[in-house]
């Protein structure tokens, strides 16, 4: 739910297994674009719990691939 906020209607989010999940975008046609959905997608995944005896953190790794050129 949180990734299709980030992407919207002009976004396709598949989950392919465990925590593992593809984001399919039209209309990213330049680093600036596509590095602001990154920093979006970040920041909405990320997720920390702290206690006394605890520190846990979630964190992201993206790759990216754009067609036609890398697939």
């Amino acid at each position: 739910k949180k990734l299709k906020e980030v992407v919207g209607e002009d976004g396709i989010v598949g989950r392919i297994g465990g925590d593992e999940f593809m984001i399919v975008l039209k209309g990213i046609n330049d680093d600036y674009a596509l590095r602001g959905v990154l920093r979006a997608i970040r920041t909405q995944v990320k997720w920390e719990f702290k206690n006394d005896y605890e520190n846990f953190q979630v964190t992201t790794s993206i790759g990216v691939a754009f067609s036609p050129n890398n697939g």
